[in-house]
């Protein structure tokens, strides 16, 4: 969970915080970190609370509004924070660490990448070099005078966190830190898997859990997220996508007329006009009288 105001923008938000210092970055960064007005906007709603709760919000906004899709993942490493928030689709780890990265910074929080190569991939890849890369990408954020570890896919904040330690949670070994990925010479995906590699090379199997406690931790409401994140794709032409989020959603509670809706308008898009009316059979029977489903009805053919 994905960078917004760097360096003149970040920085000067964060003068009542004063960070340690880190390497200055050059100037390409400014464009892949650079601040957006949907990247402010979202920092403008994010308000109240200490600085953890602040953090765990941020990473709750990303999570419900900005969607994945793993047909992204190909193209990971070469987007720009702002390019995520106006588009709203992430693919993959790193996006969502731009995303929430830009978002703190957005806040007036220092925050940096710090990124990982999995063990258990690092003795795979050694019994077999063709192995595919598995690494992760974490973000070190600056609150309470010192570096706290954010897990932006699992959007959970840790505490206890020293960056000089090498072992990160999850199965994680540190790899690289950098302002974001156009810092650290990574444009492309076979670039950090080269990177990977390199690490994998002089990894000294020596990998203990931190068990770092947890500060907080996103608790979604995953009906409602799924729903809403599923008319998102369908809003961006992304059928399949919305079909698995709103199907997800109304498995996971039947009862809800978002998911339903939701599932029925997935349907509907894929082809699917005997699943979208079973759909908003179910759909009516929680609401008789909501606008949509006529409408629905009238586009299915069936009024």
């Amino acid at each position: 969970a994905l960078l917004a105001a760097l360096l003149a923008a970040t920085l000067a938000g964060c003068a009542a915080r004063t960070a340690p210092a880190v390497p200055p970055a050059p100037d390409r960064v400014q464009d892949q970190a650079g601040a957006s007005p949907e990247i402010a906007a979202a920092a403008a709603q994010i308000a109240g609370g200490d600085d953890g709760e602040r953090i765990c919000r941020a990473m709750r906004y990303v999570g419900e509004n900005l969607a994945y899709d793993p047909d992204g993942n190909r193209e990971q490493f070469t987007k720009t924070a702002a390019g995520l928030f106006q588009s709203k689709i992430l693919g993959g780890c790193s996006d969502f660490a731009l995303a929430e990265m830009a978002l703190f910074r957005a806040m007036g929080f220092p925050a940096r990448l710090a990124l990982t190569a999995n063990v258990k991939w690092i003795k795979l890849w050694r019994e077999n070099s063709l192995a595919v890369g598995n690494g992760h990408s974490f973000v070190e954020v600056f609150l309470d005078g010192r570096w706290r570890l954010a897990d932006p896919t699992s959007f959970v904040l840790y505490d206890g966190y020293d960056p000089a330690q090498k072992n990160l949670p999850s199965g994680e070994i540190a790899m690289a830190r950098g302002q974001d990925f156009a810092s650290l010479g990574i444009a492309s995906v076979d670039q950090a898997n080269a990177l990977l590699r390199q690490t994998a090379a002089t990894y000294a199997g020596d990998y203990r859990d931190p068990e770092l406690p947890v500060r907080c931790q996103v608790d979604f409401d995953f009906p409602a997220t799924f729903a809403k994140l599923g008319l998102l794709f369908l809003e961006k032409d992304v059928p399949s996508s919305a079909l698995r989020l709103c199907r997800k959603a109304a498995e996971l509670d039947p009862s809800r007329l978002d998911a339903q809706l939701c599932l029925a308008r997935a349907r509907l898009k894929t082809g699917d006009r005997d699943r979208a009316a079973k759909a908003l059979d179910a759909a009516q029977k929680l609401d008789p009288a909501n606008p949509e489903i006529p409408a629905l009805r009238r586009e299915m053919g069936q009024e």
